[in-house]
């Protein structure tokens, strides 16, 4: 792992990850619900499974209608871990919709430290949340310069030499501390930081996905 091959990289699927940083800009306000709901799901499940569970919660109405989604998430041909904890906690965030959605509308598509400040927001009223999994929903809906440090973020970061160990645990203080490191790595390369988050992604999965 080179900075010259991620930077090639980047460059062969730029047209690629502009484009998905676009789609993410492009989700209507009606679908940021389910965009919240489907970060509570993928911690330590599949995204695919994720997103079939998304997809029957939306075609049920779940936001409207209020129903325990304990048996979508259990199905055994969607399967999503800890179905139990995370039906109760979109339960909870739907219940807590309203001043969810209006920390959003105020901080529509922020960047920087005004999208920081949302992300501590949605820590504190989202059951399940931490500063990752914040930082995914809010880029899937369009704010930028937020890193969302999964183990494939934390793997490269290391392997490039931006930091001498992958933490088995990431405190509040870690991984602002982490983001600040992975935020000067995109700038010293000339890259996005949002973009260099798809990067390693790609480069890891094969993939640029959400």
């Amino acid at each position: 792992m080179t900075f010259q091959s991620i930077t090639e990289h980047h460059r062969s699927i730029l047209p690629t990850i502009t484009g998905r940083l676009q789609e993410f800009r492009n989700v209507p306000e009606s679908e940021w619900f389910y965009e919240l709901c489907y970060c509570l799901l993928t911690p330590q499940s599949q995204a695919i499974h994720a997103q079939a569970v998304i997809e029957i919660l939306k075609a049920d109405n779940f936001l409207e209608a209020g129903f325990d989604p304990v048996g979508v998430l259990g199905n055994r041909e969607h399967y999503i871990r800890f179905h139990n904890v995370k039906a109760q906690r979109l339960m909870t965030l739907r219940q807590s919709w309203g001043t969810v959605e209006s920390v959003l509308l105020h901080s529509k598509h922020a960047c920087g430290a005004e999208a920081r400040t949302a992300r501590n927001a949605l820590v504190h009223l989202v059951d399940g949340y931490g500063y990752k999994e914040a930082s995914h929903a809010l880029r899937n809906i369009g704010w930028r310069e937020l890193a969302i440090l999964d183990r494939h973020i934390l793997r490269f970061m290391y392997a490039v030499g931006c930091i001498e160990s992958i933490p088995s645990t990431l405190s509040p203080r870690v991984y602002l501390d982490l983001e600040g490191r992975f935020i000067d790595l995109a700038h010293s390369l000339s890259i996005d930081p949002d973009e260099l988050d798809l990067v390693f992604w790609s480069m890891a999965t094969g993939y640029v996905l959400k």
